[in-house]
Formats: C-alpha cells, structure tokens, sequence
C-alpha cells in the first residue's frame, strides 16, 4: 500500500496526539499518555515542567490538575523510572515490577555499604 507524503506526515502526527481535542477532559489525558506509553517527568521549569507541556502541545488549554489525580488519586497512571522518570499508565505497571524489585535490592546494597555498622537502621518490621 502507498499513501502520499502529506497523509504519511497526517498520520504521523495523529498518532503521536497532535490532532484537536477541543475541550479536553480528564479522561484524554488519560487517552494520549496510554498512546504515548509513557510521559517523561523533567524538573526543569522555565515554562512549566515537562510533563504538562507534553500533555499542552497535545491537548491545548487543559486543566494541570486532571493529570495530578489520574495519579492520585485516581491511580490511574504511576511515576517511576522507565528510560528516564516517567509517568507511566497502571496496566503497565506488571513490566516493571522486576526492575522495582532489582532497584531495590541495589539501593539497599549501596546504602548497607555506606552504612557500615549503622545499616541496621535499613531494616523494617516488613522484612
């Protein structure tokens, strides 16, 4: 199948959300960072942070806080560090449990080293 430079462009665009989304709702946001598969976090604000801008040139004037509570306290996205910190839907949440698990155990391991004879203040009652 063959389609035109301009519709290949259209299409490109379509499916990264640039489309129009006139009067966003909490639930597009939702929609593109499903279709995205994930939102890069960056603290650095000059504008305003990363994340809202990604969700601004795609959605236009939405509302910053339909973002906060798909993540609290909806659940519905969560923030963790998948390429770089990111905001990630929940039903991906199962692929990355393993890395969870692994950073853990690295952390912990870098921290008792540190440590020395006070890495017992690690440990919790949930051990």
């Amino acid at each position: 199948m063959k389609i035109s430079l301009v519709t290949a462009r259209k299409l490109a665009l379509w499916k990264q959300g640039f489309h129009s989304w006139p009067n966003p709702e909490k639930r597009h946001v939702l929609e593109v960072i499903r279709r995205l598969g994930c939102v890069q976090i960056d603290t650095i604000n000059v504008v305003e942070r990363s994340h809202y801008l990604a969700l601004w040139s795609r959605l236009g004037t939405y509302k910053k806080e339909y973002l906060d509570q798909l993540l609290h306290p909806d659940r519905e996205l969560f923030e963790f560090w998948a390429h770089a910190a990111c905001i990630i839907p929940m039903e991906h949440y199962r692929y990355y449990i393993h890395s969870m698990k692994r950073y853990r155990r690295e952390l912990k391991a870098r921290a008792e080293k540190r440590l020395k004879e006070k890495a017992y203040l690690l440990r919790s009652g949930a051990e």
